[in-house]
């Protein structure tokens, strides 16, 4: 099963669990879950390539689904599950970002089964674009 579907099955299946336990409490006031923090910063250049991408909503999210694209809008398929506690979700990267420019989709869904959807984007500019390599001088 692909990773969008899975991430929309799980979000379904949220809405669809928290839809029938609130019956009860339609008569409540309740807030959307808000983004409120992010690590990369928003619209910021970073000079390490991120290990996670963090973020902290005014809110517990019940469901929270991540994406990462490229600079051209493609998927990267670097992220593992987001692992969600308490206000604060973290997203793990598999590997390390080259330099470009990156777009994270955000989509939460709150007890309530509000569904907010929020993007940041950030830029990797590295430092040493090469780690591994290193220069080597012959001397004589």
């Amino acid at each position: 099963m692909s990773k969008v579907l899975r991430s929309y099955i799980i979000v379904l299946a949220s809405i669809l669990m928290i839809g029938t336990s609130s019956v009860g409490e339609l008569g409540a006031v309740h807030a959307h879950v808000v983004l409120v923090n992010a690590t990369p910063k928003p619209s910021k250049t970073v000079t390490e390539s991120p290990e996670v991408i963090s973020l902290k909503f005014s809110g517990k999210p019940v469901a929270v689904m991540v994406h990462l694209f490229d600079g051209d809008g493609n998927e990267i398929d670097n992220t593992s599950e987001p692992v969600l506690d308490g206000r604060k979700v973290t997203v793990p990267l598999n590997s390390k970002l080259p330099n470009g420019i990156y777009k994270v989709t955000i989509r939460t869904v709150s007890k309530e089964a509000h569904v907010v959807n929020n993007t940041i984007k950030f830029t990797v500019k590295l430092s040493n674009p090469n780690p591994d390599v290193t220069a080597t001088c012959c001397l004589e």
